[in-house]
């Protein structure tokens, strides 16, 4: 746990909202994944949530999100989203 709250804080100084935004969509889809590689992934969240968890305003996680929709990363619905090409969006994490 302690791992983890030093990354976020890592993440939060160093990384482009898109980056940790990405990043957090990977690590916390990873227990809601299908059963099948490549099949989308619906996360069930607000984007006021996402916006607290990362803290950040929710215009700002509105903006970095509707950003990866358009790079056809993720599907923005009501009540969350669902990662529709987790592999571009995995190698968003991986760009310097």
């Amino acid at each position: 746990r302690v791992q983890m709250t030093l990354t976020h804080i890592g993440d939060a100084a160093k990384m482009p909202l898109k980056l940790r935004v990405a990043k957090w969509l990977i690590r916390n889809s990873a227990a809601t994944e299908a059963t099948e590689n490549g099949a989308p992934t619906r996360i069930a969240m607000r984007q006021i949530d996402l916006a607290n968890a990362l803290g950040v305003s929710r215009v700002s996680i509105g903006k970095t999100l509707k950003e990866l929709s358009a790079e056809g990363c993720i599907e923005i619905g009501y009540g969350g989203l669902t990662i529709t090409d987790r592999h571009a969006l995995s190698a968003k994490i991986l760009v310097p």
